[in-house]
């Protein structure tokens, strides 16, 4: 009796209520908390959900129990397909969302593939200006162009190898050090740089033997 009373509360309904004025109430309450009304609102959508289960599972009740005044002789026809399309349309849209988040992934893997197939085409451009400078006894300016090389290709040796003497020809002695070091570390056959870092060692341990800093 008292899942009796509790269903007629929640479909809103008199106990003595006739099987036209229990589907129309049901009916109603569907249209009042479908999720889809709530679509922009998380919290609200996921009451609607909860309030429609509810509804469907008091209606189903009365129905199955045939308790009362409230036998109808059946259920509506959207009572089961109304859950349908209320979970195909959750699912929809998680599949919606994955299949979005998919092609944005997609985009970013081919921009930086496309980065990567350019980035040695475009670091060129301040490593030639680089080298040319440094070829004019402009360090400064030699420095300058590496650098931004060095940052667009910073996988490139031979970038490296040229910082290394423009720090050099700048009397930059750690720095080209650094720089020697760093075209190994992505070549470690690449013998200039093997040479002038040898070269600078050489020098330091002079300079530390002779006590000067």
């Amino acid at each position: 009796m008292a899942d009796f009373e509790r269903c007629c509360k929640i479909l809103g309904i008199k106990h003595d209520a006739g099987p036209d004025e229990i589907k129309q109430a049901y009916r109603d309450l569907v249209k009042i908390w479908h999720p889809d009304r709530f679509a922009g609102d998380i919290r609200l959508q996921k009451k609607a959900h909860e309030q429609l289960k509810n509804i469907i599972s008091a209606y189903r009740n009365l129905v199955d129990n045939n308790a009362g005044h409230c036998q109808t002789g059946g259920e509506p026809d959207n009572t089961r397909s109304t859950m349908r399309t209320v979970e195909h349309r959750r699912v929809d849209r998680r599949f919606s969302i994955i299949r979005r988040t998919a092609i944005c992934l997609f985009i970013l893997a081919c921009f930086g593939f496309f980065l990567a197939s350019v980035r040695s085409d475009v670091a060129e451009i301040p490593y030639n200006l680089g080298t040319a400078y440094l070829g004019s006894g402009h360090c400064d300016e030699a420095l300058k162009a590496l650098r931004i090389a060095g940052f667009i290709n910073p996988g490139s040796a031979k970038i490296y190898y040229a910082l290394g003497n423009a720090y050099y020809q700048s009397t930059l002695y750690a720095e080209a050090e650094e720089a020697y070091a760093q075209a190994i570390r992505i070549n470690p056959d690449h013998e200039g740089a093997q040479r002038r870092l040898a070269l600078l060692s050489a020098r330091r341990g002079m300079h530390e033997n002779s006590g000067i800093r």
